[in-house]
């Protein structure tokens, strides 16, 4: 017959791991290094308005630091100047 563990056991202690999100939104053409400076954390989020007139050109400068940014997940959310701009 199983009694479960003695009295003495002690489960082994789990690493809690924390999750740092950074905010950021409305940079407009500037980037890291540049215009400011990111934190460091394990979530990017950018919540709009990464470019100006939303052209393909700015659109592929912004593409390109934030795939070079140093975070697990990067979450992008489109702006108003990215909706409307001209892709072709």
């Amino acid at each position: 017959m199983d009694e479960g563990p003695s009295p003495s056991f002690q489960p082994p202690k789990q690493k809690t791991r924390r999750t740092r999100f950074v905010y950021i939104s409305d940079t407009h053409n500037s980037f890291p290094g540049g215009g400011f400076k990111l934190p460091p954390g394990d979530v990017l989020i950018h919540a709009g308005d990464l470019t100006n007139q939303g052209t393909f050109e700015e659109l592929q400068k912004a593409v390109k630091w934030i795939e070079e940014a140093d975070f697990e997940v990067k979450i992008v959310v489109a702006g108003m100047s990215m909706q409307t701009g001209s892709y072709s």
